[in-house]
């Protein structure tokens, strides 16, 4: 059976990390979320830029309810294991 072939990583087309930043931060305010960008996005906006293909987000939420964490990100259009992410919200906030 032949291999199935993979693009290359630079066929692959990723969407630009300012744009999905400021679409998540757009959709975290309409749902009144507070939120602080991390990263690469972060120090480009207060340092040197640099290249980066990914958002780093901190949501400040209560930990007594992980699940409104699971249903903000789904309300807001991201696609996440709910049952996975719930379990780590409950590890890593006791």
């Amino acid at each position: 059976m032949p291999r199935k072939q993979h693009e290359s990583a630079s066929e692959i087309k990723l969407p630009d990390a300012n744009e999905v930043a400021r679409r998540l931060a757009e959709a975290l305010e309409s749902e009144g979320c507070e939120y602080a960008l991390g990263g690469a996005i972060a120090l480009g906006f207060w340092g040197a830029p640099r290249g980066t293909v990914d958002v780093d987000v901190t949501l400040f939420l209560s930990p007594d309810e992980p699940s409104s964490c699971v249903r903000l990100w789904q309300q807001i259009g991201c696609t996440i294991d709910a049952s996975a992410a719930i379990a780590s919200l409950q590890a890593l906030s006791g």
